[in-house]
């Protein structure tokens, strides 16, 4: 494997038919761009970056490759997140009793228990995929305070940060000064405690061991819940290229998206179904954090940086932009790697599957390039700032 490294692809070159492609141009700073020649592409640069390269490639094919039916970009969804609310036990010695809900360790491995709907109830109610986890908390006041708190310290270390790895509230600096203030108890007694270790400020997704703490129903009197949740596909929620340019003079990305009525309306039957099972059990009961209109929030619209959906695979072309194989429809050389291929997202981490179909593909190419012939080409390269030699391979990775 050769890794070249400082070298980004801004284009794939096709043959004159546009079924092939027969190069992949790469621009480098302050250098002449060449073009790398091979049997087999495969583009693998993530959720975005796999439908701008598509969409850039516009020389042949005006739409870009594999556009033919106005998919590339299109379809594209993520793992959204976002809390529903806060469930009290009706026995304080529930805490005791949910050490499987913590983040821990196993076999080296970061795992965690959550609660879903079964399989059953989702296809009676028609949901999407929710999991609810649960994350210990102390009450209302020494909650905002805390939040409050972890939020202007996020705001003083991070000035130019965009989203905090666990959101604080949607209050202003001064709405989080008075929060402080108020559970200034709490906040100088967690702050004391997280200084030497013995308790985290907040616990979440990314920061575990409340089990592990002595006396948990005395620190704690509610859980929160929080979801990560599927979205539908939806052809109009899209990647598109900008007018603007990058440091190359490729278009750079516009991002369409909304989270939509019917999607709103599913996760809201879902939590009530939680809740409703919940007091069933006698376990507790929930309340629910929501808007006006009693839709449920999202903490963080960013999602779960899982992205999905932009080269969707399909058997049919007109329904998808690459086939069960991951080969791009009509151009027989060129695979794409990647979540982006997933026509559905689910709410599971992508990674897995990902990789399993990257598995595949390599075998499927281990197959075909055994009974190929070798290259009968070497493209030549040019760019704006002179020319360069080519360079050949079996496979580009780009």
């Amino acid at each position: 494997i050769t890794v070249y490294t400082c070298a980004s692809v801004v284009e794939l070159i096709t043959q004159e038919g546009g079924d092939r492609v027969i190069g992949a141009r790469v621009a480098r700073p302050g250098r002449a761009s060449f073009v790398v020649s091979a049997r087999v592409f495969i583009v693998a640069a993530g959720g975005f970056e796999n439908a701008r390269l598509l969409l850039a490639s516009n020389q042949q094919q005006a739409n870009g490759l594999g556009n033919q039916h106005d998919l590339v970009g299109r379809y594209y969804h993520d793992h959204l997140q976002g809390r529903s609310g806060y469930f009290t036990p009706t026995d304080p010695e529930l805490f005791n009793r949910t050490a499987l809900y913590d983040r821990r360790r196993v076999n080296d491995c970061p795992v965690m228990a959550y609660l879903r709907p079964t399989r059953a109830l989702m296809e009676q109610e028609q949901l999407l995929n929710i999991n609810c986890f649960l994350f210990p908390k102390p009450d209302q006041r020494q909650t905002l305070a805390i939040d409050s708190f972890n939020a202007l310290r996020w705001r003083h270390l991070n000035p130019d940060a965009l989203v905090a790895a666990n959101p604080p509230p949607r209050d202003g600096t001064l709405g989080h000064v008075l929060n402080v203030v108020r559970g200034l108890d709490y906040v100088l007694k967690m702050a004391y405690l997280a200084s030497i270790g013995e308790q985290s400020t907040a616990y979440g997704l990314g920061h575990g061991g409340w089990s592990e703490l002595s006396d948990i129903p005395g620190r704690f009197t509610r859980y929160e819940i929080w979801h990560s949740m599927e979205q539908s596909p939806e052809r109009d929620n899209r990647v598109t290229l900008s007018r603007e340019r990058d440091m190359f003079g490729s278009p750079k990305l516009e991002v369409h998206w909304r989270w939509s009525d019917e999607d709103r309306q599913r996760t809201v039957r879902a939590q009530d179904l939680m809740a409703r099972e919940l007091a069933r059990a006698g376990l507790g009961d929930v309340a629910f954090e929501r808007d006006a209109c009693g839709m449920p929030h999202l903490d963080r619209p960013v999602g779960s940086h899982h992205l999905m959906g932009t080269t969707r695979m399909h058997t049919d072309p007109k329904q998808g932009v690459v086939d069960a194989d991951c080969r791009v429809h009509g151009i027989d050389n060129l695979f794409i790697a990647g979540s982006s291929t997933f026509p559905t997202g689910g709410y599971a981490n992508p990674t897995m599957t990902l990789m399993a179909l990257a598995l595949r593909l390599a075998d499927l190419l281990k197959q075909e390039l055994a009974l190929d012939a070798p290259p009968a080409f070497n493209s030549g390269s040019s760019g704006s700032s002179g020319s360069s030699g080519s360079n050949s391979s079996n496979q580009a990775y780009v």
